[in-house]
């Protein structure tokens, strides 16, 4: 017996079979979670934005009703990490929690994706801003008289930074002010902090959270704020923006997912977080760090890294940085 299938059966046919994977691709949608959830986190086990990953991975568990495991995998400036969750499938059960991340692609030359287009910004989880510390024998009270001291003294002050994103901070505000200071490289924060303490430089960009108990045992000061708000660690340190508009850098944290992660899966992420990164003790947990919690959607999130990598991508070009 022979069976013939008219064209227009056969389009009926195709037509049912999109509609049930469309059917099956919402199906999965409102189903999820069915099974854990991954956060990579590029960064060792017991760092701030470690232990900030493991606390809203904890509530979003909670939520979910399904484990959230973290998955370190520090090294390469956060590359191993993100080569990690590029490499896992884009459905939503491996996630990357990461912590200044759009700088990468500006501080090394190995990069082998581009976040923006690779990788859907999901939820920025807090925000915090870099600032300006000197020792506390330099004879300035704010940013304004520094920038008055460095004119006085050209070429006699030395800057130092404990990262790429540090210089370049400091490079930025050369150009702003007008003022020369002399860059001196160290290996992290430690020595960056020893050194400052010690005279040996006379400023330094870094995260409130590096230096505020040496400010607030007065070896150290705060002279700037290199965001559009102070933290609740030091909060009365003027705005570098009030003189320079604009200037803006700043850390971040946030969750992204692979792209070609379904919408709804995105969606219901970005809601869920946005209510974690309300809850009281949160908040507090964020603010301890320096930070606040911006939230918002998938596309506010776009908008700080695109703004973050136009601050520093500046930066690069005016200090004539090259990645490494």
């Amino acid at each position: 017996m022979k069976f013939q299938i008219s064209m227009k059966d056969l389009t009926s046919i195709a037509f049912a079979g999109v509609l049930a994977m469309a059917a099956g691709m919402a199906c999965a949608a409102d189903d999820y979670p069915t099974r854990p959830i991954k956060f990579v986190v590029p960064y060792p086990p017991g760092g701030t934005t470690d232990v900030l990953g493991r606390g809203m991975g904890q509530k979003l568990s909670e939520r979910l009703k399904q484990p959230v495991v973290i998955d370190n995998k520090p090294g390469g400036n956060t590359l191993i990490g993100a080569q990690a969750a590029l490499a896992a499938p884009a459905d939503g059960y491996t996630l990357m929690y990461i912590g200044g991340s759009s700088t990468t692609s500006v501080f090394n030359k190995s990069v082998s994706f581009d976040l923006l287009k690779d990788f859907i910004p999901v939820v920025s989880l807090y925000q915090g801003p870099y600032m300006l510390f000197v020792p506390a024998s330099l004879p300035v009270k704010d940013y304004k008289e520094f920038i008055a001291y460095a004119k006085a003294n050209p070429g006699k002050m030395n800057y130092g930074s404990a990262a790429p994103s540090a210089m370049l901070s400091m490079e930025a505000f050369k150009a702003r002010a007008g003022i020369n200071l002399v860059h001196i490289p160290y290996k992290g924060s430690n020595p960056t902090t020893t050194a400052l303490l010690g005279n040996e430089i006379q400023a330094a960009f870094d995260s409130a959270i590096t230096y505020a108990a040496h400010v607030k045992s007065g070896k150290l000061k705060a002279i700037g704020v290199g965001g559009p708000r102070a933290t609740a660690l030091l909060p009365d340190v003027p705005l570098i923006t009030d003189t320079f508009p604009g200037f803006a850098t700043l850390f971040n944290g946030g969750l992204w997912a692979r792209t070609g992660t379904p919408k709804d899966i995105v969606d219901r992420l970005n809601r869920e977080m946005n209510v974690i990164i309300q809850m009281p003790d949160i908040q507090a947990l964020v603010a301890s760090t320096g930070a606040y919690t911006p939230g918002g959607t998938s596309d506010d999130f776009r908008r700080i890294i695109e703004s973050e990598l136009e601050f520093y991508g500046g930066a690069a070009k005016l200090s004539g940085y090259k990645p490494e």
